[in-house]
């Protein structure tokens, strides 16, 4: 009797088009990927449907008009750790010659990417041409999610929170910072309070993100106004924003000083802020067998992450913890 799901499926060629199907949203879009007419990858997917006694579609017009069934979804999901495994499997057949193949798969913050990712897979990649990468930016629950799906190996991100399905190989404590132009007359302050930035524009994310959260509570504690001037989603915009001398913003860094990519910017601690507000993190998914390429790159990011986070300050002194705050996180 033949075990597992592939050897029971006499079509098993059309599970590639299944996933990239279930992965594009229609059979045009996966015909694109698979350089094959539409028809071609309808054909394959009722061939898999005849065979499964059951349809993997509701299917529409359109672009993203095919949504999984229920039967879509569970095979979705054994279909892509079938692939998970054989792309595994793949890497320990390189690895036993030599680190010559491989894919890496690492999700980032937008502002972790620019500070630390580039500067590492440029010197990864001189050292292994043949290994590619898949970068992926967001926002640190977000890519928590994705490395808990096995959407991405390796995580480094700002603010992660302890979980019990996360193994953190490297981290450091961030803090609080005021982030303003590095003209300002404040920006060579040892530290600055948080009614004095209350008074300044204050340039923050949205409600969603747990960083305004964060100084929401703050703000109440001290019965000060928590109503910002300006918010956006992007932490990059905050950036050129303040840079461009619209607010002061606030972010969670590793260290105070002038930021290292944008010279007109700096960042002064904050009296009274949370002695930590979380973590800054290189982390995977606990449990998980990393293939060789994955394996090499997680050793070089903790020693590299390490080096890089050498290179600050320590973390300002004087600031005690705020309980108020912890429990906000």
């Amino acid at each position: 009797m033949p075990v597992g799901l592939v050897p029971q499926i006499q079509q098993s060629a059309s599970l590639r088009y299944f996933y990239e199907v279930a992965q594009h949203g229609s059979f045009s879009a996966a015909g694109e990927v698979l350089r094959i007419a539409p028809s071609a990858v309808n054909r394959q997917i009722k061939l898999l449907e005849t065979e499964l006694g059951t349809e993997l579609f509701d299917r529409g017009r359109g672009r993203n008009s095919c949504r999984l069934t229920a039967a879509g979804e569970a095979l979705l999901y054994r279909v892509n750790r079938a692939m998970q495994e054989l792309a595994l499997a793949r890497s320990e057949v390189d690895a036993l010659q030599g680190l010559k193949r491989g894919r890496v798969s690492l999700g980032v913050n937008e502002t972790i990417g620019r500070e630390f990712a580039v500067g590492f897979i440029a010197d990864f990649c001189k050292d292994h041409p043949a290994v590619s990468f898949e970068v992926t930016c967001g926002n640190s629950p977000m890519l928590l999610d994705l490395l808990l799906a096995d959407q991405v190996d390796i995580v480094v991100a700002l603010g992660v929170a302890a979980r019990r399905e996360i193994e953190v190989v490297a981290a450091s404590p961030i803090h609080l910072y005021a982030m303003m132009p590095a003209d300002h007359p404040m920006a060579q302050a040892a530290a600055i309070s948080l009614d004095t930035l209350a008074s300044e524009r204050l340039i923050l994310p949205g409600p969603e993100i747990m960083l305004r959260r964060l100084v929401d509570t703050m703000l109440v504690a001290a019965d000060l106004e928590r109503t910002p001037k300006l918010v956006t989603n992007s932490f990059e915009l905050m950036a050129d924003l303040v840079r461009a001398g619209l607010g002061f913003g606030m972010q969670t860094r590793s260290r105070a000083g002038v930021d290292s990519l944008r010279p007109g910017i700096t960042y002064v601690p904050l009296e009274q802020s949370p002695a930590v507000a979380g973590l800054l993190a290189c982390c995977v998914r606990r449990g998980r067998t990393p293939s060789a390429a994955m394996s090499h790159c997680m050793r070089r990011i903790k020693s590299r992450f390490e080096d890089w986070l050498d290179e600050g300050d320590a973390p300002p002194r004087g600031q005690g913890p705020d309980q108020t705050v912890k429990n906000a996180l």
